[in-house]
Formats: C-alpha cells, structure tokens, sequence
C-alpha cells in the first residue's frame, strides 16, 4: 500500500528517475566513458537547446540543428529528423507533466488544433514535395533568423 500510494504521489519522479536510468545504461554501455568524452560538445549544445525551447517559441532545433550539422558533421536530414524527435520528446514531457499537475486547459482549443494541423499534414503529405535537398538544408539554417 505504501508504494502504491508513494507512486501515485510522484509518477513524474518516477518516470524521470527510470529514463534517467535507461539512458545511462545505454550510452555508458555503448560507448562507455571515452564515448561521453568524445561528445561532450553535443550534451552541452542539446542542455542550452532545451533551455531556449523551453523560454522561446522558437525550439531547441535552433540551436541542435547546427551543432549537428557543422560542428558534428551530421547529415542533414538526420539532424532535422534528431530536432524533431526532440520537440516530440519535449512536448510529451510537457502533457505529462500538464496531465500530472491537473493543469486546466482549454479542451476545444486543443481538439480544433488538432484536427486542423492532421488535416494540414496529410495535405502537405500528399500535394508538397520536399523541395530542400540534404545540402540547400543545411545552408538555409545560416541564412534563417
């Protein structure tokens, strides 16, 4: 009983304490302490990213999009697509925390919104083809702000 309600109390904890957990078991088992050496740059940009994303509207993209992409020589496309696994990431910590704290929200707002941006995705998906290429990509990100 006590761990139930010790769980029901701090899920959050909980959930943040266990990834914590899976994450560093994964890169100290895959990369082990030289791995973390090698990519320090990369922890320290993604930490700063997060802090902008979080203060601004603009993302932590801003930010992980070219570190990955001139400083850690990542293709593009993999570092758009690491940008928006990101934001996904961010943003499903958010509604946790949105849903845990019983924040109110506005309920229509979010289904109008949703609705909206699904029905704009599968029209982008179906009628716009990606006109960027991997290099014109990564050259847009100097001339953007």
């Amino acid at each position: 009983m006590f761990l139930y309600s010790y769980l029901q109390k701090n899920t959050l904890l909980v959930y943040r304490t266990l990834i914590l957990i899976i994450w560093g078991g994964l890169i100290f088992f895959t990369t082990g302490v030289q791995g973390i050496i090698n990519n320090y740059i990369l922890s320290l940009s993604m930490m700063f990213g997060a802090f902008i994303g979080s203060a601004t509207p603009v993302g932590g993209g801003v930010i992980a999009f070219p570190v990955l992409s001139f400083i850690k020589h990542a293709p593009s496309s993999e570092a758009a697509t690491f940008c928006l696994a990101m934001q996904a990431f961010g943003m499903t910590a958010a509604s946790l925390t949105i849903y845990k704290n019983k924040i109110k929200v506005n309920s229509f707002l979010i289904i109008y919104s949703t609705v909206i941006a699904t029905l704009g995705y599968l029209v982008g998906l179906a009628y716009i083809q990606n006109p960027f290429s991997s290099v014109s990509l990564k050259y847009s990100s100097l001339h953007s702000g």
